[in-house]
Formats: C-alpha cells, sequence, structure tokens
C-alpha cells in the first residue's frame, strides 16, 4: 500500500480514510452591495451597444461590438484604465480593507480554455486611482477568516506544465489584500481553504494508481506519462508550496513520486511559486 502523506490533514498515511480538514473559520455577514463569494456577472450588454455604471468615484464603461467586449475606467473625466481583450467584463464593488470606502475590481476575460484574464483593482484612496493590474483566472472578491475582503485568483503559468493536459494543470490559488494601498498576497491566511481543496485530491487518488506511478524508472514510460497520480501530486504539491508549506509539498513528492525524478519535479513546481 502506498501512503500519501498529507500533513495539513492531520498527517494521514493512507488516501483511502484521510483525517478531515480542520473546518474553516466563521465567515461574517457579506458586507453589501455586490460583495458575495459568487461569480459576478457579466456586464457586457446582450447586444451590440453600451452600458455604463457609476461605482463610486469610478465611471465603467463597457461595449459590446460583436463577440468582443471592452471596458474603459474614468475617474472625474480621466481615464484610468482601457481594456479591449475580453470576451466577458465583470465588476465587484466591495470594501477591501475595511475603512469604509468600497474599492473596485474589474476583470477583462479572455475565455476559452487558458483562463486568462486581465485584472485590475481601483482604490478611491488618497484619490481616485488603478492600484494594481495583473493576469490571472478571473479574479473575485472572496472573504477572509478575520473578515476582511480578499481578491481571489489562480495562477496560470504552470498550463500544461510538465505535459501534462491543459484541463490537468496544476492552477493554485492566489489570494491578495489590500494593505496601505498596496495589493499584496496573503495565501497564509488561508491555509484552510487550500487543505480543503488537497483532501478533495487526496479523496480522488487511487492507492493502485499511486502504486504503478512510484514503480516507473524513467520520463519514458507510458505509466509515468498517463498516470492519473503524476497529475494530482503535482496539484496538491502545487497547492502546498502557494500557501507556504514547502516542507510538506516535499514530502508528498519523497513519499509519491518515481524517485528518479523527484528533485527535478519539485524545483520546476518551486520555480514557478512567487
Amino acid at each position: 500500500m502506498v501512503s500519501l502523506l498529507v500533513a495539513s490533514c492531520g498527517g494521514s498515511k493512507s488516501p483511502e480514510a484521510p483525517k478531515p480538514v480542520p473546518a474553516p473559520a466563521p465567515v461574517p455577514a457579506k458586507p453589501a452591495p455586490n460583495a458575495a463569494d459568487t461569480d459576478p456577472e457579466n456586464q457586457c450588454p446582450k447586444d451590440n451597444g453600451v452600458k455604463k455604471t457609476r461605482y463610486g468615484a469610478f465611471d465603467v464603461t463597457v461595449t459590446r461590438a460583436e463577440d468582443d467586449c471592452s471596458v474603459t475606467v474614468n475617474a472625474g473625466g480621466a481615464l484610468l484604465a482601457s481594456d479591449e481583450t475580453g470576451l466577458a467584463v465583470d465588476v465587484e464593488s466591495a470594501d477591501l480593507d475595511k475603512d469604509g470606502i468600497p474599492e473596485l475590481l474589474v476583470v477583462a476575460d479572455s475565455g476559452g480554455s487558458s483562463l486568462h484574464a486581465n485584472n485590475y483593482v481601483f482604490t478611491e484612496k488618497p484619490a481616485p486611482r488603478m492600484v494594481s493590474m495583473f493576469d490571472g483566472c478571473g479574479a473575485r472578491i472572496a472573504a477572509a477568516p478575520d473578515g476582511r475582503r480578499a481578491v481571489l485568483t489562480c495562477e496560470l503559468s504552470m498550463n500544461m506544465m510538465d505535459g501534462v493536459c491543459n484541463g490537468c494543470s496544476p492552477r493554485p490559488r492566489i489570494y491578495y489584500m489590500l494593505e496601505d494601498g498596496k495589493l499584496l498576497r496573503r495565501n497564509e491566511l488561508f491555509v484552510a481553504e487550500y487543505d480543503r481543496i488537497i483532501d478533495l485530491e487526496v479523496k480522488e487518488l487511487k492507492p493502485e494508481d499511486v502504486q504503478n506511478f512510484l514503480a516507473t524508472k524513467d520520463t519514458g514510460d507510458g505509466v509515468y506519462q498517463n498516470s492519473p497520480a503524476r497529475d494530482a501530486l503535482m496539484r496538491i504539491a502545487a497547492h502546498y508550496i502557494y500557501s507556504g508549506r514547502d516542507t510538506q509539498a516535499k514530502e508528498v513528492i519523497d513519499k509519491n513520486w518515481p524517485a528518479f525524478d523527484r528533485e527535478r519535479i519539485f524545483d520546476d513546481l518551486k520555480a514557478h511559486a512567487p
């Protein structure tokens, strides 16, 4: 029997009966408006045309022209951002730093299986401005355990990494928090959420798949190339790494990855992390 180590799930020694992940901390009541932890509604008009919406100091203009959807963000007559890459545009307004003034998240989603989107965060302090623009999967607002709001996205630099299929690729979550006017990664605050995802991956792993994968001797082996255990183990290790737990990621690789390839795959996963 092959043992899969998942340290944050209580150090379980068997993928058939992993210990339950500790429940996430209670989430406070959702602030309003438009800050729920659900996917935001696409703001692009259904037909060709223009939709203008005011969010605090910001004027957001979304324009559909056939299949394309562009967006501009203005404040006080000044253009802060413009994007013509989207097939959909999502907009959310939420107070990210608990000062009583909502920030603005605008997502220009290019669609397709690559999941790439341009994500923009704006604040009104000390004057209306763009805080950051970053590429990732389409971002949304999520609740943090301490009651603040976070910007949730995912890492896309591992798409088809190591020859795995696009849909099998590691896409670990990234959580940004607004602090002192800057958008900072705070993945370590969301360990319980990473553990929930890891636990689901572990429950899907079949011991015989891990055993067969462990027995491979080189990367040219068909079992190595096509093993579902390989894809899942990469995703598990990536989530440990992105939540700041390299030791647990290394233990997973050392116990479940073929010995000839352990150092390479761990170093490769680490190289993609911030």
